[in-house]
This record gives C-alpha cells, sequence and structure tokens, in this order.
C-alpha cells in the first residue's frame, strides 16, 4: 500500500512577489488600467499556498490557523472541460466565453487552444476570461506564470463585481470583436440574475440596432443630393476621398490593396485603409457603417468582393471591386445580380462575368493584376550592366521535363489508361520535335480528343484530363524547347526556380530559387537577357515588375499577341464608321473586315460571329481597357522582342548581346509603357475616367428621358 500524499508547509503568497511582478509588467503592455488596478490593490485576506503532487492548495489566515479554500476547477478538472470543448464531433467555431476564474487552470490551458473559424483562415478567435473577485485575480498572478496569456491580445481579461458590464461596454464600443458564441461557467455569481450569454447577445443587438439606425441617418444626410452627375464631376475634377476595404488573413490581397491606395495618394487623394490591426479581430457589419459616416468616402474600393456581399453596406457612393482571382462569390449569376447602380467592376473575367453571370457591361473595365513600380526601383541602369552578372536568366518553377510529367501520370493510371497520355505526349513530341508549338486551346483539346479516340478509353472528367495537358504537359514542352534552342547554339543560361538541379539537361544552369522580394529585382537587371516564355502569353505581372525593375526581356509569340492587334483595328473600323451594334457592324463589313474575321477564326478556332459573346461590345470593352491585354498590342516595339521560331531567338539574342546600347533602349521604352498603363497608378487613371464616362452618359440619359 502506497504512502499517503503529504503536503509542504504552508508558504506566504508573497514569496511569489517576483512572479506577480512579471506578470504584471506583461498585463501593463496589453491593459495598463487593469494592471494599476491590481498594483493598487490591497487584499483584505492574508493568502498561503500549500502544494500537492496533483493539485496547489490556497488557503487564508483566520485565528493563528489557515484555511483552505474550495478548489473546484482542478487541473484535471480543467483538462476534461477542454477536452469536451475540442470534440472533434462538436467542435467550438466562434469566440468563447468563460466565467470564473478559481486558480486559473482552465484560463491557461485555453489560453494555449486555438479555435479555428472555417470561413477566417488565420483568424484567432478572442477569447474572454471575466473572473468577478480583483482580489482572486491578484492571487492568481502570483502563481501562474501567464506572460504568455497577458500579452496575447486575442485572451481579453475583465475583472471586478461589473465584469459582465465591463464586457458589455468592451462589445459595444469595439466592433472589430466577435462576440462570444460558447460560455463556460465556472462561478455562477457572475451572471446577474435572468442574464444569460444568450439574452446579452440579444440585447447587445438592440442596441446596435438603435446605433445602425443612426449611423444610416447620419449617411443619408451627408450623401443627400448628390447624383450620377455630382460623382461624374468629382472623378474628373476634384480630389476624392477613398475608402479601401481589405482583410489581414489575405497576404497577397491586403498588399494590392495598399498599392492600390498608394497609385490613389499619388494621384492627388485621400485614402484611408479598412483592415484588421491584429489577427484575432473579425469586423462586425456596422463597423463599416462607422467608417462611412466618419470619413465621408466618395468611393469605396474592394478586392475580390463585391458591396453586395456586405450586410447594410451603404450604396450612395460608386464603389469597385477588382476581380484579381477566380473565385466562386464572383464567378456565379448570383453576384451579377448584387450590383447595384452605383458598382463598378476591374481586372480580370469580364467576358464570364457579362455573358454568363450578368453583370453589368457598361461598368465593367478588363484590366490586368496592377504592379507598384516602387517595390521595383532601379538600381542599376535599365536594361542590365555593362557586365551582367548573368548573360540569359530564366525564371520559373516549371523545371519538371514532358517526359517527367507523363511518367508520373501514368504511374498513377490503371493499365488500360496509361496508353493515353503516351498518345498525348507522343503527339506534342512531334509538333515540338519540328521547331513549331500550340497555344491555342481549340487545338489542345482537339489534340487530346484525338489521344482519347485512339486509346480507347472513357474519360469522366474531359476538363481535368484538358488541364494537364495546357498547364503541364505543353506548358513544359513550350518553356524547355526554347531553353533547348539556345543550349544547341551554346549559350550559357542561369536557371533560377525550383527543381532545375534534377534536371537532364539544364542541371548545370540551375541557380536555386530566387526570392520574390529580395532578389528577382537583382536578377533582372544583372542579366544582359531576361526571357519571358510562357504559352498563356507574355503580358503578366512577373514581366511588369521585371520591366520596372530594370532589366531587358526576350518575349515568346502566342497565339493571343497575332489576334488582339486585329481586335484594335476591327475597332478602330466600328469607329470611323460609327457602328454601336452587331447587326450594323455585319451590314457594314467589307472585303477588309471580312479577311480579318477569318484570320481570327483561323487562330481561335471560332469565328466570332459563332461567339456567345457580344462581338462589339467585346471590342469596346478592349479599347477601354486601353488595348493592352497582350504584349502584341501593350508595346508597340513588340516586333523587336519578340520570337516564335528558333532562328528568330538566336538572331535576336546575338543582336542584343552585341549591341547593349539597343538594349538599354528597348528596355526603357517597354518600361515606360509598364509605368503609364499597368501600374496601380496608370490603371487607377483609367479606371476613374471610365467610371466617370459611364456616370456622365447615364446623366445624359436621365436627362433626355425626363
Amino acid at each position: 500500500m502506497s504512502a499517503p500524499v503529504r503536503p509542504i508547509a504552508w508558504t506566504p503568497i508573497q514569496a511569489f512577489t517576483s512572479r506577480f511582478q512579471i506578470n504584471l509588467a506583461a498585463l501593463q503592455t496589453r491593459d495598463p488600467a487593469l494592471a494599476q488596478r491590481l498594483r493598487e490593490l490591497t487584499p483584505v485576506e492574508t493568502y498561503c499556498v500549500r502544494t500537492f503532487d496533483d493539485r496547489v492548495e490556497l488557503g487564508v489566515a483566520r485565528d493563528e490557523d489557515i484555511v483552505p479554500l474550495p478548489n473546484p476547477e482542478t487541473p484535471a478538472a480543467a483538462h476534461d472541460i477542454v477536452a469536451r470543448l475540442s470534440n472533434p464531433a462538436k467542435p467550438i467555431t466562434g469566440p468563447l466565453l468563460v466565467a470564473g476564474l478559481d486558480q486559473g487552470w482552465l484560463w491557461e490551458l485555453l489560453s494555449k487552444t486555438l479555435i479555428k473559424i472555417p470561413t477566417a483562415p488565420g483568424h484567432r478567435a478572442p477569447m474572454y476570461f471575466l473572473s468577478r473577485q480583483l482580489e482572486r485575480l491578484w492571487v492568481v498572478l502570483h502563481l501562474q506564470d501567464w506572460q504568455t496569456l497577458l500579452t496575447d491580445r486575442r485572451c481579453l481579461i475583465l475583472a471586478g463585481e461589473d465584469c459582465i458590464e465591463q464586457l458589455r461596454a468592451t462589445l459595444l464600443n469595439d466592433l472589430m470583436l466577435s462576440w462570444p458564441t460558447t460560455a463556460v461557467t465556472i462561478d455562477s455569481d457572475i451572471w446577474p440574475a435572468g442574464v444569460t450569454l444568450d439574452t446579452l447577445r440579444a440585447d447587445l443587438a438592440d442596441e446596435l440596432d438603435v446605433f445602425r439606425s443612426t449611423l444610416e441617418k447620419q449617411i443619408d444626410a451627408i450623401y443627400a443630393g448628390q447624383s450620377a452627375a455630382t460623382f461624374a464631376h468629382k472623378l474628373r475634377h476634384q480630389p476624392l476621398r477613398i475608402l479601401g476595404i481589405t482583410s489581414l488573413y489575405t497576404t497577397f490581397l491586403q498588399h494590392s490593396m495598399r498599392d492600390w491606395l498608394s497609385a490613389m495618394d499619388s494621384l492627388g487623394h485621400t485614402t484611408k485603409l479598412m483592415i484588421e490591426e491584429y489577427d484575432h479581430q473579425h469586423p462586425h457589419q456596422y463597423v463599416y457603417l462607422k467608417a462611412i459616416a466618419e470619413f465621408r468616402p466618395d468611393m469605396i474600393l474592394l478586392i475580390d468582393h463585391c458591396r453586395g456581399e456586405f450586410t447594410k453596406m451603404p450604396t450612395h457612393m460608386p464603389c469597385v471591386m477588382w476581380v484579381q482571382d477566380r473565385l466562386p462569390n464572383i464567378f456565379r449569376p448570383a453576384a451579377g445580380e448584387l450590383q447595384g447602380p452605383m458598382d463598378f467592376c476591374i481586372g480580370y473575367g469580364r467576358r464570364d462575368c457579362v455573358n454568363e453571370f450578368e453583370y453589368p457591361r457598361a461598368r465593367f473595365m478588363e484590366c490586368p493584376v496592377g504592379v507598384n513600380e516602387r517595390r521595383f526601383e532601379r538600381a542599376a541602369s535599365v536594361g542590365g550592366r555593362s557586365s551582367p552578372r548573368d548573360l540569359i536568366s530564366f525564371v520559373s518553377h516549371a523545371s519538371a521535363t514532358p517526359e517527367q510529367l507523363t511518367e508520373e501520370q501514368i504511374a498513377k493510371q490503371p493499365p488500360h489508361a496509361q496508353q493515353l497520355f503516351v498518345e498525348l505526349f507522343n503527339r506534342l513530341f512531334a509538333i515540338y520535335s519540328r521547331g513549331d508549338s500550340v497555344t491555342q486551346e481549340h487545338l489542345l483539346r482537339k489534340i487530346t480528343a484525338e489521344a482519347i479516340t485512339v486509346a480507347k478509353v472513357n474519360v469522366p472528367n474531359m476538363q481535368s484530363l484538358v488541364d494537364f495537358v495546357t498547364q503541364k504537359l505543353n506548358n513544359s514542352f513550350f518553356r524547355h524547347q526554347a531553353l533547348h534552342w539556345l543550349v544547341d547554339a551554346g549559350y550559357e543560361l542561369a536557371l533560377y526556380g525550383n527543381g532545375w538541379e534534377k534536371h537532364p539537361r539544364f542541371a548545370k544552369f540551375a541557380r536555386g530559387v530566387a526570392d520574390n522580394q529580395t532578389q528577382l529585382a537583382e536578377i533582372y537587371r544583372n542579366s544582359a537577357i531576361n526571357l519571358q516564355i510562357t504559352p498563356f502569353g507574355a503580358a503578366h505581372q512577373r514581366l511588369f515588375e521585371g520591366l520596372c525593375a530594370g532589366g531587358f526581356f526576350l518575349l515568346r509569340n502566342v497565339t493571343g499577341d497575332d489576334i488582339e492587334p486585329i481586335y484594335a483595328e476591327l475597332w478602330n473600323f466600328c469607329c470611323t464608321h460609327n457602328i454601336r451594334d452587331n447587326d450594323d457592324f455585319r451590314a457594314r463589313a467589307d472585303s477588309r473586315v471580312t479577311a480579318l474575321l477569318s484570320r481570327i477564326e483561323d487562330l481561335a478556332g471560332e469565328h466570332p460571329y459563332s461567339q456567345r459573346a457580344d462581338l462589339i461590345d467585346g471590342l469596346r470593352s478592349i479599347a477601354q481597357g486601353g488595348n493592352i491585354r497582350t504584349a502584341g498590342t501593350l508595346w508597340p516595339n513588340y516586333s523587336q522582342v519578340a520570337f516564335n521560331r528558333r532562328e528568330e531567338l538566336i538572331l535576336k539574342v546575338k543582336h542584343y548581346l552585341d549591341n547593349p546600347q539597343d538594349r538599354v533602349a528597348v528596355a526603357e521604352s517597354m518600361r515606360q509603357r509598364v509605368l503609364s498603363t499597368v501600374t496601380y497608378r496608370g490603371i487607377s487613371q483609367r479606371m476613374l475616367n471610365f467610371m466617370a464616362d459611364e456616370l456622365s452618359n447615364r446623366s445624359v440619359v436621365l436627362e433626355a428621358a425626363a
């Protein structure tokens, strides 16, 4: 039989003063007022501590004796509570409230627990810790090492007899905090009679409804009398007040929004960014109303979200959504229905959004993702230094060979399906072996269909197979073909990215992965020639950034570079003949126009008349966007840097290596075009003009109707 557990002697709480002071210093960084209350507190009782093997016991001095205090929440009990709260079958998905302190074991465990909210990746849900007795918190800060808890902003401590009222005030005054959805009660006396978490939330909602009504009246008064004509005038002639809204939980988009607002600042406008400051914050819907009432913006900017997704977002002023990604919240019919009269869109996917999801045609301006030229300021001469570190550089993670990609797919397939990938490889290999290439999607679909027929297999997901052929297999053939041409000609390469060190032929040229923020600009500047080789078109943000950094580039031609100038010529025909709709266009098309349309059909695999999209609207949209969708129209000197076949590439490489002055001139010309068109500043100015035109046209129509 084991010996009984014997406690050690009682120790005065003052023996732990150093720990208390360390905890107070930590709390001071978060809540100076509470830290000061605790610092000034003189306890009513005289406290002592003794420890057992499995717990700590508190006692108070009474009549020359030590009376133990009850401890309902032992370490073991705290572990049990956390286990129940973390049940995978029914996990907590919102902020948590703990009513009661005891010895602080539950607070300690929960402060190390992360509550994940599926709709907000990266968000750390706040925890609300309530103690009815300030003196008990004073005691616990002598016992627990809480530096981490006390400095963690998501752990909010409210102490005192009025801790529920403190909680109420905190939630009403800080609209960046989400309300607790689950409560664990250790001390039931914390809750006033008739008050529960549910009744508290209901009362708070009622108070916020009154607050919302007040804000809405203020906003109505601010924008009273402002019309489409008013905003059109502001957009053209006045400095604007611009509110940009984004989230801390979207790394790329928050940087993109900052770049966008910075461009607006440089154009003379006043901007304000709305974003969470800390990762435990999650804005309440009315925080936007408050910001609008206080800042009085003339325009609201959003990225990958439209105004209609925000509850109660005012519609008085123009709002712009920049579509930068193909996300399900954007590319769906419901999103088109959310577009109000003052909602505008810019960015990617106009054709699908307008034709499939009924976004307003007149209020969607197509443009690429912008580039922030300030991030890539030149530290050397444009076009590469006179003694470049590398002669020919290529930055890409697409290092896997077509053979490797094919073998990987074959290894995943059952025997009867393996021949399909052999057929796909052989068809593309034949094209590239004779020095040709393929970038048209309709041809890649045809190649895929032919391979399926020969292999005699059933493909349940055709799009997935086409994506593999387009995004991976053909992509590898296209990029590596040009690199083989250069190596065959005896040129040394510098290849940056994942996996090149494993390439069977190019491994000796591998230079490792280049950091986007710290190394890419230097690589572009320090290379005599950079290569932009992609079957999806050279006009990409990576190229724009490289040109801003002072790099010189050779670009591989794709089908879109040949089609886009034709669209520009067709739009000029429409403008010359004042053509405004498809019927008029068909009626007045001459032999030259007919030939251009046939050329488009040859290149794209579909005649423009057969496409679902409105031809005239599409031509107008391309022109409104500045004819900058492809390299072929973006740079007037495109032909000087473009190549498609081996002979063109080798001749241009030799010329520009032998004539650095030409390199400098062309690089600077292309750089200036980027600065004026595809930087955030250039796109923003074009957007403002586009919006002003639409609002002015609308005003004219309304006046005529009146």
